[in-house]
This record gives C-alpha cells, sequence and structure tokens, in this order.
C-alpha cells in the first residue's frame, strides 16, 4: 500500500457489478497483509433504541440537511427507512474511527455518492455542498480517498440486476431502467470530475462488463504501485 487509512468507494448503477469487485478487491487486499475494513461494521446495537438514540446523538457528524438529502442509496434491509437514515452517521462515523484505529483500508460498495447526484440532479444541492461534504467531512480524516466509477452497459446491468433480485418488469420498464442508468452514468461523469479535483482523490473508472476479479487487480495495482 501507497498510503495507510485509504477509503475506497464504489459508484455505479445497480447491476453494474460493484459488490462483486469489491468482494475481489478485499480478498486480494487481504492476502497482501492489508487490514480491511468493510461499511458499517460494528454496530452491535442493531436496531434497538440503544442504537437509534447513539445516532441520533451523532446527527451532528453530518449536516443535517445534507444527510436528509443524500440518503446514501445502501442496499440494506429495512423495515423503516427513516430509523435506518439514523445509523448512518453513527456507521459512517465508526468506520471512519475503526479506518484511523486499526485499518489500512475501508470499502464501501454500497452507492455511497448515488443520493447526492440524484439530489444535485433535482437540484436540491449544488456540486459545491457535494465538494464540501467531501472535504470536511471524509477527506480530512482520511490518507486517501479512491472513487471506484463501475460503467456498465445499461442493458447488462438491468439484466444482472433482474436475475440477482428475481424481479420481473415488462418490457417497457425495462426500457425506462435501461434509460435511468444511461442518465445515471452521465451525471455520475460530472459529480466524480468535480471531486476529482479535490486533493486526496483519485478515480479509477472500469468496464463493468470486465470479470471482477481483473478489475479488482487493476485497483490492486493502482494501491500498491
Amino acid at each position: 500500500m501507497k498510503k495507510s487509512n485509504t477509503f475506497v468507494t464504489f459508484i455505479g448503477s445497480r447491476g453494474s457489478g460493484k459488490t462483486t469487485v469489491a468482494d475481489e478487491l478485499a480478498k486480494n487486499l487481504s492476502n497482501l497483509g492489508s487490514n480491511v475494513l468493510r461499511q458499517h461494521q460494528g454496530l452491535s446495537d442493531g436496531k434497538s433504541f440503544r442504537g437509534i438514540s447513539k445516532a441520533i446523538m451523532l446527527w451532528r457528524y453530518f449536516d443535517l440537511e445534507i444527510i436528509k438529502k443524500i440518503g446514501f442509496c445502501g442496499r440494506a434491509r429495512r423495515t423503516i427507512p427513516s430509523l435506518y437514515r439514523l445509523y448512518l452517521p453513527l456507521a459512517f462515523s465508526k468506520d471512519l474511527t475503526d479506518l484511523n484505529l486499526h485499518g489500512d483500508v475501508l470499502i464501501y460498495d454500497s452507492n455511497f455518492l448515488r443520493g447526492m447526484i440524484q439530489a444535485f440532479v433535482s437540484q436540491e444541492i449544488q456540486l459545491a455542498e457535494i465538494r464540501n461534504f467531501y472535504e470536511e467531512k471524509i477527506l480530512s480524516k482520511i490518507d486517501q480517498l479512491i472513487i471506484v466509477v463501475i460503467a456498465t452497459d445499461p442493458k447488462i446491468a438491468v439484466e444482472r440486476w433482474l436475475a440477482r433480485d428475481s424481479v420481473k418488469i415488462c418490457d417497457q420498464k425495462f426500457d425506462e431502467e435501461i434509460s435511468v442508468r444511461e442518465q445515471l452514468q452521465g451525471n455520475i461523469q460530472v459529480v466524480v470530475q468535480d471531486l476529482s479535483q479535490c486533493l486526496k482523490v483519485e478515480v479509477i473508472e472500469l468496464r463493468g462488463e470486465n470479470s471482477p476479479s481483473d478489475n479488482a487487480k487493476q485497483i490492486v495495482n493502482h494501491l500498491t504501485n
């Protein structure tokens, strides 16, 4: 590893292959001797009153209006989304603390950026707000941020998503899902390009059609060479 305290976050549409590549990356880095942490670790309180109260106390970690807007868009199963959002400041704060105390790499394979991008597209927040959020809440606490963009053919991504989640949709909905992914890829480029101007930020762009092991090796090479 060139630097310790590295945060690797993946961005891509549903079905792009983010999680599979992240799993391969974690395995490869662990085999090289790195202490790898995955997202939302250490929430031993679960969905309990104690866990909720901790999260509320840690809301100050984020700007409250921003946390409402970004959503984080994780794929975790949740019975009450509003309560799940209470965990996000706690979870992310704890993950960064663990990274600084005894980790080398923290990997987030959920769409950490997607909620922000959606808020940007709907003009709820500006690019400057996203950049300031990253600089203040993330970059100030780590040595390096790697944004891994997984660009996958929208049709392939939809097919993967349907197979993964056992979802059945009509042809019209299928075309709509393709269109959503096409738009997302364009918006990702705008936001990621802006973040790439920040110190400590590097961007890796990969094709989701490539094998997960090959994609993971590219990231490892970037981190170690």
